[in-house]
């Protein structure tokens, strides 16, 4: 009998200790951060969304402007009225037709040609011929959108001045003269020309 009841209390005894010690276990993981991954079911069902908005674009222009074309259509107009007096067109030209008309076209002037009339911009010029020798004058440098020039007649006389050499635009020159002296390095700068001839003159260098 004392036997089974020394058992019994060992038995309530392991009992009441294992329930401690489980206790402890439990209260201690409670206290402490628990880490659980995250289930399919607790991820976010929305997102927010992000709108992508396009900026204009803008392109430069470079054309020039009306205005602009206008101002150098007036200042070629005088230019060729300045050459006309400087070879004293009067009295020297052989054909000074339509030279000095304000109610015709520059492009319908003898020696002028445009490759558009409406725009009434030369882009060839041929030297009308002359009775008396000339210098060739300088104005010619101002006519900065001719593609031809054309010096001819074997009239001119002296040297070709440097302002030509300012014509950027210029593809093709002709000199057909009796002209001579140094040849100006400055003809370097013609950096658009196609064609060059030289004759009749007495150039150096």
């Amino acid at each position: 009998f004392w036997k089974l009841c020394l058992m019994a209390i060992l038995i309530v005894s392991a009992f009441v200790v294992a329930i401690v010690l489980l206790s402890a276990n439990l209260s201690s993981s409670s206290s402490s951060d628990i880490n659980l991954p995250i289930e399919p079911n607790d991820a976010p069902t929305s997102f927010p969304t992000y709108v992508i908005t396009t900026l204009p674009t803008y392109e430069p222009s470079f054309k020039p402007s009306t205005q602009s074309d206008k101002e150098y259509i007036a200042m070629q107009r005088d230019v060729l009225k300045q050459y006309y007096i400087e070879t004293d067109g009067e009295n020297s030209w052989y054909t000074p037709e339509n030279w000095l008309n304000d109610e015709v076209s520059v492009c319908k002037w003898y020696g002028c040609e445009c490759n558009n009339i409406d725009i009434d911009i030369i882009t060839s010029f041929d030297t009308p011929g002359m009775l008396n020798p000339q210098q060739v004058p300088t104005v010619i440098g101002m006519l900065s959108k001719l593609e031809v020039l054309t010096i001819d007649g074997g009239s001119f006389v002296g040297t070709l001045p440097s302002e030509l050499f300012r014509l950027h635009q210029l593809k093709k020159m002709t000199v057909i003269s009796s002209m001579g002296g140094v040849l100006p390095s400055e003809i370097g700068n013609l950096r658009s020309l196609e064609y060059l001839e030289l004759r009749k003159n007495s150039f150096d260098g």
